[in-house]
């Protein structure tokens, strides 16, 4: 395979060393995926995608970034640099996050992996949802959340709501005002509640 321009490189790295789609990785690294398909499509690099995003990029694809900037040497990053390269986080189960969030201590002897490009900070962990969420969300994913950071306009929280823990996603309005609303269908804007927020979520883990 012929992999002179960038978007071919692009290409070999998402779907023949990984066999992943468009939107498996727009969703785990936070780019559209069109944009992704963008880069597919361009034979030259200049101007076609942000060091950042790239950087990201091939990270979750492991592929070597400067293979991906000039083509040569060799795509693959070493398995055992990968390796050093991820951080552990504690698995909380979801029923205990309520007490991980308060600082109660907790035993636990699972722990997930994250790549590099996923900032954490020293209380992150991860939990496995247990119940379906009908946006963005299912049963099964592995989330990281971080119980101590503030939320930010668009972010999505777990959250004490009527007394279950859920996800909502935290909306800031003009003038202040703080309102959450829950991943259900036809759900409305609530009152944000500071003391009822559990964590912020970070974003879903990819191993």
């Amino acid at each position: 395979m012929n992999l002179e321009y960038f978007g071919d490189r692009v290409h070999y790295a998402r779907k023949h060393l990984n066999n992943y789609s468009l939107s498996q990785v727009g969703n785990a690294i936070k780019i559209n995926r069109a944009t992704i398909g963008n880069w597919e499509k361009s034979k030259d690099l200049v101007g076609k995608a942000e060091a950042g995003n790239l950087w990201s990029f091939c990270q979750y694809c492991r592929v070597d970034f400067q293979w991906m900037l000039t083509g040569t040497g060799n795509p693959e990053l070493k398995e055992k640099k990968q390796s050093e390269d991820q951080e552990s986080f504690p698995l909380i189960h979801w029923n205990d996050i309520g007490k991980y969030s308060a600082g109660i201590p907790l035993e636990y002897e699972e722990y997930v992996k994250a790549a590099p490009y996923i900032a954490s900070t020293a209380r992150s962990a991860a939990t496995e949802l247990d119940k379906e969420m009908l946006v963005e969300f299912n049963r099964g994913d592995l989330i990281l959340f971080d119980p101590d950071l503030a939320p930010e306009n668009g972010q999505y929280l777990i959250y004490n709501l009527d007394n279950e823990i859920t996800i909502v996603s935290y909306i800031e309005l003009t003038g202040g005002r703080k309102h959450i609303s829950a991943l259900t269908n036809n759900a409305s804007l609530e009152n944000y509640i500071p003391t009822n927020k559990l964590a912020v979520i970070k974003g879903k883990l990819y191993n």
